[in-house]
């Protein structure tokens, strides 16, 4: 989450959405009152039983007025301790439950990787490798020394002289800080060859710091010479090592930005050793997940701020009210999106790509109006339709515009929010732009089965059962809902326009081809809380839709970044595999600043 967002909605913005009152229905549909099986379900067993042996923070709920029409949660605090209180609704209850679920699943994860790294690093954990991949690359790494050997370094190059161009690391002199064991140790324990790691200031004795330091953002390079300057008016002793000429260029962004206050560790030796970015890039992101899932900004959770309400929301929002094209544009698919917008019509210069508008839930597959007359222009190779809007293949958030009566511009009689397709059909979760504690439900959530089911990919399938639409004759429009077209034909009154027909299928009146969700509800809010920040190059947050972009799976290092993979992750540890997570085996704080302890960073 973006750290302006100082928690206005803590007791604002949550509380004015779950106010919101549904003018248009204030009884709740069939699957607030009716939702499908929930966690416990004994004749489920690919669901997470809450376990007692597991305390989760408490989390306040807030529904609008079709998950909670007695407003319970705005008179009172609705929390964990709410589970079956009787004047909730099921629908209210079932994201109680389903989001304690999704809680608990995410601690087991944390504790399963962290018990279980050294397998997970060595390429022999079946649960991570099912998953995110078998990440048992090797890489050459240096074992440094946790002692530094000096500290309060300036890097710069030399001036003008005998070695001009030469990258110097000077240390403050004895009388500045520096004092004689400090010089010493530099010039004792260093000389021509050795290599060094240069970091900023951090004690990698702390318990708390990670095996890798490379987040510290230092480097690795060789010792060309040690030098010892006497200064003036102090007999000050100022250690120096210049850094060998070969060494590649350092960065100026390599120590965020700093270039004083260093410390220096002499490489003990080189290895290779697993990667571990994936590994740590997974355990990251859950350990978000789960902070966002108590209701604490990720970014802000260490200031010890209050924790947010999360709103769960059921009547009808406009995704496109919410999230706006571009917005939290996964760039390195964006190719991928707009080679596929830009097929079959000649001449269509689209440039739509993988924000969340299209991640969501990919291309329509829906018998609605507005597909239908979309593909109609697609067919016949018209750039933009009757609305102005280009016509690329019609996404999913896109077909969400009330029915029209067939062979008219009119809407349907009586049709509500609920008869809109990506509503009605596909819509199972989504939060708003940085603000993961705003949820929008749908139906589709809570019976955890899509309507007109078909790949991320698909635009012509229509998703409906063979031969299940009706066909009429109807009055022929170009563009599609355009104007009528119509044949002058002489007859003897004089010639006169005639509208053509055709004979065509009728919107909304084929069966659609119904399928169960990938995921359970509890893995849906786990999905929902995965991207909690629009920010997508964050090594710390995942991103929906990723597998689904590419054929379901996501390949290499995109596994990290695909939010549903830890939803299916945690998914692996809700039956046997739970047991196996023994809690004795996770290191003990401060395991890693016991004597012997080498941290390990990359080799340039």
């Amino acid at each position: 989450m973006k750290k302006t967002r100082l928690f206005q909605f803590i007791a604002g913005l949550a509380v004015l959405a779950a106010q919101q009152v549904c003018s248009a229905q204030t009884t709740p549909p069939p699957d607030v009152l009716n939702p499908r099986a929930d966690v416990g379900d004994p004749t489920r067993t690919d669901v997470p039983t809450l376990r007692t042996d597991i305390t989760l923070p408490q989390v306040q709920f807030i529904f609008d007025q079709l998950l909670d029409p007695n407003r319970v949660s705005l008179i009172e605090s609705v929390t964990n301790t709410s589970l079956n209180d009787p004047r909730l609704t099921p629908g209210a209850r079932s994201v109680i439950l389903n989001h304690l679920a999704a809680m608990q699943q995410v601690e087991l994860a944390i504790r399963f990787l962290q018990a279980n790294r050294s397998d997970i690093l060595a390429g022999n954990s079946a649960p991570f490798n099912q998953v995110f991949g078998n990440i048992g690359t090797l890489r050459e790494v240096a074992i440094i020394n946790p002692n530094p050997v000096g500290t309060n370094a300036t890097l710069a190059r030399l001036a003008a002289g005998a070695t001009t161009g030469y990258i110097t690391l000077t240390f403050q002199a004895a009388g500045q800080g520096t004092t004689g064991s400090v010089v010493s140790n530099v010039v004792g324990n260093l000389k021509a060859g050795d290599f060094i790691y240069i970091a900023p200031q951090a004690n990698l004795s702390d318990p708390t710091a990670p095996v890798d330091v490379s987040a510290l953002g230092g480097v690795v390079a060789r010792v060309f010479a040690v030098l010892t300057n006497t200064g003036t008016g102090g007999g000050n002793t100022q250690p120096r090592i210049l850094l060998d000429p070969n060494t590649p260029p350092i960065p100026t962004t390599a120590f965020g930005g700093q270039n004083n206050m260093l410390q220096v560790y002499k490489v003990n030796r080189f290895e290779e050793r697993t990667d571990s970015t994936r590994y740590e890039q997974v355990l990251a992101t859950f350990q978000n997940i789960r902070t966002a899932l108590s209701g604490l900004d990720p970014d802000l959770a260490l200031l010890g701020l209050p924790s947010s309400q999360i709103s769960y929301n059921r009547a009808f929002t406009d995704i496109n009210t919410v999230w706006t094209p571009g917005v939290a544009s996964f760039t390195r698919l964006d190719g991928v999106i707009n080679d596929f917008a830009n097929t079959r019509v000649t001449g269509l210069t689209s440039t739509l790509g993988a924000d969340r508008l299209v991640r969501q839930a990919g291309f329509s597959t829906s018998d609605s109006y507005y597909h239908h007359d979309r593909a109609e222009d697609r067919g016949n190779n018209i750039l933009t339709d009757r609305l102005g809007q280009q016509t690329t293949p019609l996404l999913w958030t896109e077909d969400n515009t009330l029915p029209l009566v067939f062979n008219t511009r009119s809407p349907v009689s009586g049709a509500t929010d609920e008869d809109r397709a990506f509503f009605r059909d596909r819509q199972t979760i989504f939060s708003e732009p940085d603000n993961v504690f705003i949820q929008y439900l749908g139906r589709a959530f809570f019976e955890e089965t899509i309507q007109h089911a078909g790949g991320f990919f698909d635009e012509l399938a229509f998703g409906i059962d063979a031969g299940s639409q009706l066909q009429l004759i109807r009055d022929r429009r170009d563009p599609a809902g355009g104007a009528f077209v119509t044949t002058l034909v002489a007859t003897p009154a004089g010639n006169v326009r005639i509208r053509e027909q055709e004979l065509a299928e009728v919107p909304e009146s084929g069966d659609p081809v119904v399928s169960d969700t990938t995921l359970r509800k509890w893995q849906m809010i786990i999905e929902s809380f995965a991207e909690f920040d629009t920010d997508l190059t964050r090594f710390d947050v995942a991103a929906i839709g990723i597998a689904a972009i590419n054929g379901g799976v996501a390949p290499g290092d995109l596994a990290a970044k695909d939010a549903t993979n830890y939803a299916l992750f945690a998914g692996l540890l809700s039956g046997a595999d739970v047991d196996s997570i023994d809690v004795s085996r996770i290191e003990p704080f401060g395991k890693r600043a016991d004597g012997g302890f080498n941290p390990v960073v990359p080799r340039n």
